[in-house]
């Protein structure tokens, strides 16, 4: 193999001219041939016997294409090791020219990982997050969990109020020009329970609850913007009936030792406080860190030219739109309406710069030495197995399968690097500010 030309297209990404002398190709193109020839079953020879003349001319498609795929992966590798590249993705071969018995020749475009300077990364300021929970933040969790527990009771002798919930029953008739013989579209839903005068609601239905007693019928009109996010309702004019079949208050249990033990075995109102409070902190805990890696990373990133290659761009925002797709897809949305696009191009920026942080904290890793054990390895299978209840012998090997086992070192190598980072940063108390060198 010999390199005979090298392009530099960008800083991430450079062309090679590489040949395959005669003699190599030669000696390859002669061992498939005969390779053939013992396998094949030719008119007028017996199995095995046909002269390779004979076998190269009547297999010369299929020779070919063997020759070269014996040739070029190799000769491709032995180019890339001799001149040290660090190559992403896969390289795009082209321009090729081969007559035999000549020499082999093609281009091969690559793109490259960028070599970083980290420069100096520890140290970095960042301000402080306070961990410890207010009051205020516990006492608003025990009020989410009361209401979890909150009883409805039937409220008798007087009309619906803002605050009351609401049984009612809910039908529509679209007002529009129908065909001889054509029924209106209608839709009705029954018995569902809305708080009335709750902002989430249509102002015109909390209109048609409030004063009205159960039993009662109220009737409005309603025309749809031409922008609804609905597509079912945009623009359409709807005659709407309400009916309210009941009317009931919540009433939420006390915050006291009964209602503790209830949610909560063996606990008093002061132990659940207390479980209240530790997870809260942990949350904040959790927090506290993610903020001061956006901080470290902005600082550090914001300092340097990094480029972020295009495949890695195009690829992290692949995956993006993807997860963003199955999001939609859980949430009962049709991803087809969306203008894809459009959300491309709001994604790449923050594809842009999750490649710069990748390619940051990957030469920091490289710069420290960082490297995962197979005993944190195989840690990190038995925490994630757990989680999704699956043994971690099933999990591994469902993503050896999938090529996933390298990209999940690579990730904790990164995470690793990350830690280094928080590790050694000057925390500055709360509302300090932070000088920008």
């Amino acid at each position: 193999m010999v390199v005979l030309a090298v392009k530099e297209e960008s800083s991430t990404r450079t062309v090679l001219e590489i040949e395959v002398p005669a003699e190599d190709v030669e000696k390859t193109y002669a061992a498939v041939t005969r390779s053939y020839a013992r396998r094949a079953a030719l008119p007028g020879f017996r199995k095995g016997r046909a002269p390779e003349s004979v076998v190269s001319k009547r297999f010369a498609d299929d020779i070919r294409g063997d020759v070269l795929e014996a040739l070029l992966p190799d000769a491709l590798a032995a180019a890339i090791e001799e001149r040290k590249l660090s190559v992403l993705g896969r390289p795009h071969v082209d321009d090729l020219k081969w007559e035999p018995p000549g020499p082999m020749r093609f281009t091969a475009r690559l793109d490259l990982k960028p070599a970083v300077d980290p420069g100096e990364y520890k140290g970095v300021v960042v301000n402080d997050v306070d961990v410890d929970p207010t009051d205020e933040e516990i006492g608003k969790v025990l009020d989410r969990i009361r209401e979890g527990h909150a009883e409805f009771h039937p409220i008798e002798g007087r009309a619906a109020a803002p605050g009351d919930f609401a049984v009612a029953d809910i039908g529509g008739t679209f007002v529009e020009i129908l065909e001889p013989g054509q029924s209106p579209r209608t839709f009705r839903d029954e018995k569902i329970t809305l708080e009335v005068g709750h902002a989430d609601s249509m102002p015109e239905i909390n209109d048609a609850l409030r004063g009205a007693g159960p039993g009662e019928t109220r009737r409005f009109r309603k025309t749809f913007p031409d922008d609804f996010p609905n597509d079912q309702f945009r623009g359409k004019t709807v005659d709407y009936d309400v009916t309210l079949a009941a009317l009931k208050e919540k009433r939420l249990p006390a915050l006291d030792d009964e209602f503790a033990r209830a949610v909560s075995e063996g606990d008093t109102v002061e132990t659940l406080r207390e479980k209240v409070r530790a997870r809260l902190k942990r949350e904040k805990e959790i927090e506290r860190r993610r903020r001061f890696r956006r901080s470290i990373l902005d600082a550090l990133v914001g300092k340097r030219e990094i480029p972020a290659p295009e495949i890695l761009v195009e690829s992290e925002t692949t995956a993006a739109l993807r997860d963003y797709a199955r999001y939609l897809a859980q949430s009962g949305v049709d991803p087809e309406k969306e203008d894809w696009q459009k959300l491309q191009e709001e994604a790449r920026p923050g594809a842009e710069r999750r490649v710069r942080e990748y390619l940051l904290l990957d030469a920091i890793a490289e710069r420290e030495g960082i490297q995962i054990s197979e005993t944190e390895l195989e840690a990190e299978f038995k925490r994630a197995a757990a989680e999704r209840g699956v043994e971690p012998s099933v999990l591994r090997e469902q993503m050896a399968k999938a090529g996933g086992i390298e990209a999940l070192r690579d990730e904790m190598r990164l995470a690793k690097a990350a830690d280094l980072l928080i590790a050694s940063a000057k925390v500055l108390p709360s509302g300090m500010p932070v000088e920008v060198k």
